[in-house]
């Protein structure tokens, strides 16, 4: 046994931290029921991550010879157990890899921390022998490869949740997951609080539970407590979200948002129930604005339990829609009017960004149209609104396909407000459209010196640098932003991009699982993904991801344009075409781009593909 004063070692993956010394898996802190050998195979494929364990090395050091026992069955079952706890799967694996008649893997990025018997400052380090996350499944094998530079993630402060039922939560955590990037995302880029402007808060209530079966509480508490730890990282500056300890007090409390906000002194109320009947799961959710108790969003799912995760995209984007147009609004108690400009441009921001390229989480004309009436609206109170020009002047490109006109509207925002960093970046991008590359990484080097530290100018200028096809300075770039936002998910989409412009698939593929996990499993990103499945010859993994979002489509809007990066990457000319044509259909803002899209570079000079770009034309 090993000697207790030495020293032990903690391992960190994702939220979980599993410690060989006590010999217990946490997540977020908190104790999960694994023990005997499925936690001794988790600690094996941790001490070795990156290297293929077979099953007959794990039969020789956790089965011992006289153990009278079916080992396959064993080893499946604790196997089983091991992915459940962590909410993990074969087909889709998060952490650890399956690979067919050879054995097992850990793919996670993880962290390594040596404790000792004595009180002290544990050491965080890489493990020695762990290889980067080997992604790439059977029969496409590729030559491996070594980072230049150890991936790490960083320790997060742990958070004490409720143990529901694992599979499920994990399904509706996803949801908010992409609730919180998106509007993390949409925050710091276009905040701009008003002067005087008072914190607000929004209090989470206890979810309630509507099943028959009082076990369910475990699910709903868990998931109302997972959505205050999360929100309350939105934009603390800005908007407080009142603690567990106190929300948890109106469970059960039958008392009105009148008197909630009286006691608690809130802005809003997010409040929720969840019931669960057998296979079939229903979820309900709306914010309430507690000043004059009206519903901000509201909405009903009913799915079976299979299926949550077509509601995730749903459910996450309204929510973050609602509070950022919450966050946006103007204060009534600031005596601010309905011909207030900057309410009118913030809008008209939130609906941009909801239809841009990359989101388009309905179909982007119906969302452009309403951004473009409410910048115009803007510029009509206010025709100084640096705001509102640059928002005209991305709906001009995304929307009305105009690039003059966005060019023309961004010069007059960055006129108006020099140091704007987005109206730089919105210029960054036309550019980007207009083939003016240099000129591209221009505006986004400004943006960047104008807010260095900023994960979205560093990527854009990244971005930019990818576009020009100067990949080494790019990859710098996105190392560099990544080493101080290591969970952006879009620098490591770009790292990705980089990899493969480079010929290196297996960190290709990698960086891209990465992007697609902490997006929260958003289609464009596993658009991505499954591009560079296809690219590097793992058809079988790209067509699965393409049913996947196929099946999704039935149920709410899938932009055509993943259909169409995933059928360039499978060389299937006549579906990209079949999908760009409804992209076009729809307005989307990518049809700008496919001029500069390396992805489509092989068939640009296709004759149907020229003439479907000579089709995308500015509006009358």
């Amino acid at each position: 046994m090993p000697d207790p004063s030495a020293a032990k070692t903690v391992y960190r993956f994702g939220l979980f931290e599993a410690d060989a010394r006590t010999g217990e898996l946490r997540k977020q802190g908190r104790p999960l029921r694994l023990r005997g050998r499925p936690f001794d195979i988790l600690l094996l494929l941790l001490e070795r991550a990156g290297d293929v364990i077979s099953r007959d090395e794990l039969r020789q050091q956790l089965w011992p010879a006289d153990t009278f026992v079916d080992f396959d069955h064993g080893l499946n079952s604790a196997m089983n157990r091991l992915r459940e706890a962590l909410g993990d799967s074969a087909e889709n694996p998060r952490f650890i890899e399956t690979l067919p008649r050879r054995g097992y893997r850990f793919v996670a990025p993880i962290h390594v921390v040596q404790t000792g018997s004595a009180v002290g400052a544990p050491a965080v380090g890489t493990a020695p022998s762990a290889r980067p996350p080997v992604s790439l499944p059977e029969p496409a094998p590729l030559p491996a490869t070594e980072p230049d530079v150890a991936t790490r993630l960083p320790i997060v402060p742990w958070i004490v949740v409720s143990r529901p039922s694992r599979i499920v939560l994990l399904l509706a955590f996803s949801a908010l997951a992409v609730a919180v990037v998106f509007a993390t995302l949409y925050l710091r880029i276009v905040r701009t609080p008003a002067p005087g402007t008072t914190k607000m808060t929004l209090a989470v209530l206890p979810f309630e539970n509507l099943s028959t079966d009082a076990d369910q509480d475990f699910f709903s508490d868990g998931f109302t407590e997972e959505m205050i730890a999360e929100l309350g990282k939105l934009d603390p500056d800005h908007l407080g979200v009142i603690a567990r300890t106190t929300t948890r007090l109106y469970k059960n409390a039958k008392k009105s948002i009148g008197q909630i906000r009286q006691e608690l002194g809130v802005d809003y109320v997010l409040e929720g129930s969840i019931r669960r009947a057998g296979s079939r799961i229903r979820i309900t959710a709306q914010l309430v604005q507690a000043t004059d108790m009206t519903n901000l969003w509201a909405e009903r799912y009913d799915r079976d339990v299979s299926d949550v995760l077509a509601i995730q995209s749903e459910v996450a984007m309204k929510i973050a829609h609602s509070l950022t147009l919450a966050l946006k609004r103007p204060r009534a108690e600031k005596g601010r009017s309905p011909t207030y400009a900057p309410a009118h441009a913030g809008l008209a921001d939130c609906y941009r960004l909801l239809g841009a390229p990359g989101w388009e989480v309905e179909q982007p004309a119906d969302l452009l149209r309403k951004a473009k009436d409410g910048a115009e609206r803007a510029l009509a109170l206010d025709p100084q609104s640096s705001e509102a020009h640059g928002v005209l002047s991305m709906v001009k490109l995304d929307y009305d396909w105009d690039l003059i006109g966005s060019e023309r509207e961004v010069l007059e925002a960055i006129r108006l407000n020099p140091s704007s960093v987005q109206a730089h970046q919105y210029y960054s991008s036309t550019l980007t459209t207009m083939g003016r590359l240099d000129e591209a990484i221009r505006e986004a080097r400004i943006a960047m010196d104008l807010d260095p530290l900023s994960a979205i100018a560093g990527t854009s200028l990244a971005i930019r640098y990818w576009y020009a096809g100067r990949i080494d300075e790019a990859t710098a770039v996105f190392r560099k932003t990544l080493e101080t936002n290591p969970e952006f998910g879009v620098a490591h989409w770009g790292l990705a991009q980089c990899y493969r412009a480079k010929g290196d698939a297996r960190q290709q593929i990698e960086e891209l699982r990465r992007a697609v996990a902490l997006s929260g499993n958003s289609a464009y990103m596993r658009a991505h993904l499954a591009y560079g499945y296809a690219t590097a010859g793992n058809r079988a993994q790209a067509e699965s991801i393409r049913r996947e979002l196929d099946l999704e489509s039935r149920d709410h809007y899938t932009s055509p344009y993943h259909g169409a990066l995933i059928a360039a990457g499978l060389g299937d000319r006549d579906a990209m075409m079949a999908s760009l044509e409804r992209a076009l259909a729809d307005r989307s803002g990518w049809m700008v781009f496919l001029q500069v899209e390396p992805e489509f570079e092989a068939v640009r000079q296709a004759p149907e593909f020229q003439r479907l770009l000579a089709r995308v034309k500015p509006l009358l």
